[in-house]
């Protein structure tokens, strides 16, 4: 699914409705939203994840402040990839 597709009311509900109207009210499938929101989710939890470890590759690991840094951003790391898990396994 690569875009949400928004109906007209009277697609979805046209054992409600006589008519077909132009200017209809739209409205989005909410099992359709979900899987699109969780994608969405899913690509911000991976670009985040990407960020962190170049961030990380960035500090020098023989002085401290840069240990804790990289150990920082590598932990972090680790906790946006497990996120973006958890929204790949609901789709």
């Amino acid at each position: 699914m690569s875009e949400l597709k928004a109906r007209h009311v009277v697609d979805v509900y046209d054992d409600y409705a006589e008519h077909t109207c132009e200017d209809c009210s739209q409205v989005y499938l909410k099992s359709e939203a979900d899987r699109y929101i969780r994608r969405l989710k899913r690509k911000r939890c991976l670009a985040m994840a990407e960020w962190c470890w170049v961030k990380s590759c960035s500090y020098d690991t023989n002085s401290d402040f840069g240990f804790l840094r990289f150990t920082f951003y590598r932990h972090w790391c680790k906790r946006w990839d497990a996120l973006a898990e958890k929204f790949k396994e609901e789709q």
